[in-house]
């Protein structure tokens, strides 16, 4: 996510803050390297792809299951099947998460269009992520624009490149997402867009809304979170589907650590980029535990903070479980 843009206090090639702050840092890396990371796509294949492009699954070595693979769309996952509020299930092909949409194909196109009958695409990221990679029109969807952080410079954390730029170590990085996981629970930003995103599913009748900012990881993942709750899934099921960006990623992390460590760059940045590159339980837990001490409960929190109340808890569920 954001705070990718640790490892480079002054790198910045391109629009997107993020990836130009990686690319600049590690410009004497081949570009397929780094771009393998961000797209979710490698030339070092380990698994197979089944021929249905709708039933598109990677096989790994160890045996488990992975999420469809999409050819330009990193971290794709669907919600669907969590089991929920009085043992009904999540549906499946309603609620969407990824990576940003800025490079998908045509095949990634008709694969959302056609298998996931997509119909909402919501993205979570600041306006200059947003014109630096703007997601690609998808015909026949709805986009929506619900930055959690528009006020940057409000001494909020938001993972922007001003407020991490200067971190560079590991120690650094922690203390920065472990505030911002904070910050989507007493932000008043945060906690009106999570409002218009839950509203959002209630006006969604049919078809699939997919919510994605950067990585796909830290604002879509306590998105996710809170509409799981509300769906009545477990924490401890959905702590496991937000970790589940570590296990969709580790080839690509793995890979780019290995050429920064060839690239003889300091332990302590190489400490920082992994990181940066995974999600951490301890993470998610600062948002539960910041929701805790202002509000005695993630589900008050989403009673009373978000403002979305027991009679839409209710809707909710009767439109996304079965």
């Amino acid at each position: 996510e954001a705070v990718l843009k640790t490892v480079c206090p002054k790198g910045r090639v391109g629009s997107n803050p993020t990836l130009s702050a990686l690319r600049g840092s590690l410009k004497e890396l081949p570009f397929c390297i780094i771009g393998s990371f961000f797209t979710g796509r490698s030339s070092l294949d380990t698994g197979y792809q089944k021929e249905n492009a709708d039933l598109e699954f990677i096989e790994r070595r160890d045996g488990k299951i992975m999420e469809q693979e999409f050819q330009k769309l990193a971290n794709f996952r669907d919600l669907g099947g969590l089991k929920g509020a009085d043992g009904k299930a999540v549906r499946k092909k309603r609620l969407l998460c990824s990576g940003e949409l800025s490079k998908v194909t045509e095949d990634d196109i008709k694969t959302l269009k056609e298998c996931y009958h997509l119909y909402n695409i919501v993205d979570l990221r600041t306006k200059n992520e947003r014109n630096g990679a703007p997601d690609i029109e998808i015909p026949g969807t709805v986009y929506h624009a619900l930055d959690f952080f528009q006020g940057e410079d409000d001494g909020q954390a938001t993972g922007s490149v001003e407020q991490l730029q200067q971190m560079q170590s590991k120690e650094q990085v922690d203390r920065k997402m472990k505030q911002l996981y904070a910050s989507f629970v007493v932000s008043t930003g945060a906690r009106q867009k999570m409002y218009e995103l839950l509203q959002l599913l209630l006006n969604t009748e049919k078809g699939s809304t997919l919510i994605h900012c950067f990585a796909g990881k830290d604002r879509t993942g306590i998105s996710a979170a809170a509409i799981l709750t509300v769906l009545g899934v477990s924490k401890d099921d959905i702590t496991a589907d937000y970790l589940k960006t570590n296990q969709l990623r580790e080839k690509e992390n793995e890979e780019l650590l290995g050429q920064l460590r060839a690239a003889k760059v300091p332990e302590s940045m190489l400490e920082a980029v992994h990181e940066a590159l995974c999600v951490r339980r301890e993470y998610l837990e600062t948002s539960y535990e910041a929701a805790e001490q202002k509000y005695g409960s993630f589900e008050r929190y989403i009673l009373e903070g978000i403002g979305f109340g027991q009679e839409k808890w209710v809707q909710l569920r009767n439109m996304y479980l079965e």
